[in-house]
């Protein structure tokens, strides 16, 4: 058996050092204890034996020694000095052993840190707090600040160049990205000198002025795109692609018999409002905002409806205003309504999700977008497509880029002021449910329901003929 160093009220060390010099020091302490032992009178084994346990037990505690002990034969103990350590040989010895090499096991054994109890309560506060603004709708004097806040990450739609391509064709070899490519017009300094809130926030940022100049932002007889993401886009190979999306079908809609029969036919054009309370210049008091469905997109989607139906194309129009309770879960609650929809009725092509812009004029209130359309004022339209750019799972986002640009080439063709140049997003717009599925953007805050009447009854129009085929 090997020595283990034991001193009574000492700090044992683990350094491998030490515990070699304390073997060295053990041999020369048990020579002497030997020799000193060899120096006492013999006692029998009978005795030994009998005292052995008082021995033993003497081993865990100290000696004390009086002046009558002096002519006594000293203990063991007393062949060290006083800074000298007590090396023994015993049973006891075995249980200090183990004692000692586990707590060098554990003074071995990497130390786990225990996760700060504030973190842990800091995640639980995070939790609890992402639980409560799920479900519970957020009070507009928070939601003004956080779209103001929007506004200021996202920019404006027309804070990006656009480029302009004047009568494309298949050997046209002008990529369009966020610059101009020679021989491009540049766009106008008026409509440079503008901004747009294009989806990213609504109309809460502006002040309630109407601009009393009207503006025209036409494509006219161009077909132009405002690109705000850092794809590359070729309009001509775009348009060389085959159109995605399968020819509708018309039904009679001619009197009342056939208007029955009419509405039991799959519909195949869906109409929406993510922002269904946006409203026109008679609400500029109220924010341009308006539940009242005679005032709003709603309104307008009403008429889109009745000119397709009047086309013999049969659409459900969905009055419900998904902004309504909150403005930041808009598009999260039109998502799961279109779904729905879709699921219900796959016979569905086109998803139109009807807006209103907000375009500010320089003067810092609102523009009034128009277009003469053979002497009758329309507020002019745009078409938003969204991409996956922003890390949506929208893979297809060309086919519903194809989609609105040969919507928009037909209306340029027929009214060449009506139509505002395609914006392309970075942000998907949940439009990777359809490649049929647009935003469409009918007039400004400047202008009134009354223009925008008007030109959704020229949309409905060309949008009938591209999609019939």
């Amino acid at each position: 058996m090997g020595y283990k160093k034991f001193s009574m009220g000492e700090n044992h060390r683990d350094s491998r050092n030490d515990i070699e010099k304390n073997k060295i020091q053990s041999n020369k302490y048990v020579q002497a204890t030997q020799n000193t032992q060899s120096n006492m009178p013999n006692i029998p084994n009978q005795a030994n034996q009998a005292n052995q346990p008082n021995m033993l037990n003497q081993l865990n505690k100290p000696n004390i020694y009086t002046a009558s002990d002096n002519n006594k034969t000293p203990p063991v103990d007393n062949l060290k000095s006083v800074s000298e350590p007590l090396f023994v040989k015993s049973i006891s010895e075995i249980e200090i052993k183990d004692a000692f090499e586990n707590d060098q096991m554990q003074k071995l054994k990497p130390k786990k840190h225990k996760f700060p109890v504030t973190a842990l309560a800091f995640i639980g506060l995070c939790g609890i707090s992402t639980i409560i603004f799920a479900f519970t709708p957020i009070p507009k004097t928070v939601e003004t600040p956080l779209k103001s806040l929007a506004a200021f990450f996202t920019g404006y739609a027309y804070s990006h160049e656009a480029l302009w391509i004047s009568n494309p064709n298949p050997s046209d070899t002008e990529q369009i990205n966020s610059g101009f490519t020679a021989g491009a017009e540049a766009p106008s300094n008026q409509e440079n000198n503008l901004s747009s809130n294009a989806e990213n926030n609504d109309s809460s940022g502006f002040n309630t002025e109407v601009s009393s100049n009207p503006i025209s932002l036409a494509s006219s007889n161009m077909t132009r795109i405002s690109n705000e993401t850092q794809y590359t886009i070729s309009i001509p190979e775009l348009l060389n692609e085959p159109y995605p999306i399968a020819s509708v079908s018309t039904h009679e809609y001619s009197d009342e018999a056939s208007v029955e029969v009419f509405s039991q036919c799959p519909p195949e054009v869906l109409i929406i409002h993510t922002h269904g309370t946006e409203s026109y210049s008679d609400t500029a008091q109220a924010n341009f905002r308006t539940q009242d469905k005679n005032r709003n997109v709603v309104a307008v989607g009403t008429k889109l409806a009745d000119a397709l139906a009047e086309k013999g194309i049969v659409s459900i129009h969905c009055e419900e205003m998904f902004d309504a309770e909150s403005y930041i879960k808009a598009y999260s609650n039109s998502f799961s309504a279109v779904s729905e929809y879709l699921e219900e009725y796959p016979s569905i092509k086109y998803v139109i999700d009807l807006h209103r812009d907000a375009i500010s004029d320089p003067g810092g209130g609102y523009a009034k977008l128009l277009a003469d359309v053979n002497g009758t004022s329309c507020a002019q339209l745009m078409l938003v497509v969204g991409t996956d750019e922003a890390g949506a799972q929208h893979p297809g986002w060309k086919n519903n880029l194809r989609t609105a640009f040969e919507i928009q080439e037909k209306i340029c063709e027929k009214y060449p002021d009506l139509m505002r140049s395609v914006n392309l997003r970075r942000a998907s717009f949940n439009q990777q449910l359809s490649p049929g599925y647009f935003i469409l953007e009918a007039g400004n805050c400047g202008n009134t329901i009354d223009e925008t009447m008007e030109s959704i009854q020229l949309f409905a129009e060309c949008f009938a003929e591209v999609v019939v085929g």
